[in-house]
């Protein structure tokens, strides 16, 4: 797990290894776990202190934790998918809430802004031209890049594939894969050489991945503050 930028080095070592649905499945179970041990140990210690504290309250402040697991793809898994379609007639960019990373696209980052402004649950960006002509594969490529490459959304195509089928995608259709010859038992050793992979890509431009905002230390901050001073 890169902390930095939130995302996961996932390895599957052989074919009936968990895929990354499951892993999402598993975490989100996890983390309500964890988040109902954490808010009984606040709400009890808060009331032994005799403060004024109820669950309402106390789960509009610090709400559950979501999880959200998309796969990240690069420029041109990107492009070579869209080249599949012979024409692009839908695109639906759906923003996912994020731990205050910053949206590379100002589109995307207004569209979050909204969001977050109207409490909405979802924002949804969908673009569409009937017809055998559709919409322009470059643009649509562009448009979509950067959001697959963060994983920060969730994307669907609909059109009509080379051989005239209709044809969809997902960004389970664009995730960017890297072989790996051998890779050591030593879980630190194994851990070493798939970051090692991940820096080499990101630095010849394969992949991109941003640090994330400052919003969320800030917020650990100051629950740490108020309940652990």
């Amino acid at each position: 797990m890169l902390l930095s930028n939130h995302k996961l080095l996932y390895v599957q070592e052989n074919s009936g290894a968990p895929n990354v649905a499951q892993f999402a499945t598993t975490m989100s179970q996890f983390l309500g776990n964890a988040y109902s041990e954490w808010a009984r140990s606040i709400y009890d210690k808060a009331h032994s202190e005799g403060k004024k504290l109820t669950w309402k309250q106390f789960r509009e402040e610090f709400p559950p934790p979501t999880l959200e697991v998309t796969k990240i793809a690069s420029e041109s898994s990107v492009t070579a998918y869209v080249e599949k379609f012979r024409t692009i007639n839908a695109v639906e960019v759906k923003v996912l809430n994020t731990n205050h990373e910053l949206d590379n696209s100002k589109i995307f980052g207004e569209m979050r802004d909204i969001k977050t402004k109207t409490s909405a649950d979802q924002v949804v960006l969908r673009t569409s031209k009937s017809g055998n002509v559709g919409l322009q594969k470059g643009e649509v490529a562009k448009l979509i890049s950067s959001q697959a490459e963060d994983g920060n959304a969730q994307i669907v195509l609909r059109g009509v594939g080379l051989q005239g089928d209709k044809l969809s995608a997902t960004n389970d259709s664009f995730n960017a894969s890297f072989a790996i010859k051998r890779l050591p038992s030593d879980v630190l050793a194994a851990s070493g050489e798939m970051y090692n992979l991940i820096k080499r890509q990101v630095e010849l431009g394969t992949i991109s991945l941003r640090k994330g905002g400052h919003e969320a230390a800030k917020k650990i901050a100051n629950i740490t503050k108020r309940y652990w001073p």
